[in-house]
């Protein structure tokens, strides 16, 4: 309903919008019993068909935690971003993520590293495709730019920190439109 009320489709609606009906199976999947601070939950991953062409996914969840990556998160992301590459398989993430988990500390801003680096590991190797449907800051904007294609939707931005932000620090009140929408 959160997602909703803030004119975002869920997860579970993406993948019915983005892959052919029944083909899409989720991959590492967490253990229900999983405490969602952990970040599991956060990144949905696996493998469909896109009219009819296999498809590997990965899929921030921002009604967990702002879909703010963590350690488990940033390792999950990792190993998927490897599967599709074994399996020379086109790659899309869509993300809607505040960035580093400040939870983790310092060790959630390296794992944006890994990650970084893992994406210039499959660069040249397979198609890499960003979708931007919300509020991307910190890593969750810097990584997307390294993928071969970025896709920004209406009302998603990409910036390096929030309008809240802005604000507290320099009384400045912005959109995050003016910040870093789609239009920008």
């Amino acid at each position: 309903a959160g997602q909703h009320a803030r004119g975002k489709l869920t997860v579970r609606e993406k993948l019915d919008v983005l892959f052919d009906p029944g083909t899409f199976e989720e991959s590492m999947v967490p253990s229900p019993d999983l405490d969602p601070r952990h970040g599991e939950r956060r990144l949905l991953t696996g493998q469909g068909q896109m009219h009819g062409r296999p498809v590997a996914a990965a899929i921030f969840d921002s009604a967990i935690a702002a879909g703010s990556v963590t350690i488990s998160t940033g390792r999950k992301l990792i190993a998927h971003m490897q599967q599709a590459e074994a399996q020379r398989c086109p790659l899309l993430i869509d993300w809607d993520s505040g960035g580093a988990d400040i939870n983790d500390g310092v060790a959630s801003l390296d794992i944006f590293r890994q990650i970084f680096t893992q994406i210039n590991e499959i660069s040249g190797r397979i198609p890499t495709l960003s979708i931007l449907s919300g509020l991307n800051a910190g890593g969750g904007a810097y990584a997307p730019v390294m993928t071969d294609t970025v896709i920004m939707i209406d009302g998603s931005m990409m910036a390096v920190t929030g309008p809240a932000v802005i604000r507290v620090a320099t009384g400045e009140m912005v959109t995050p439109d003016e910040m870093g929408g789609a239009q920008l």
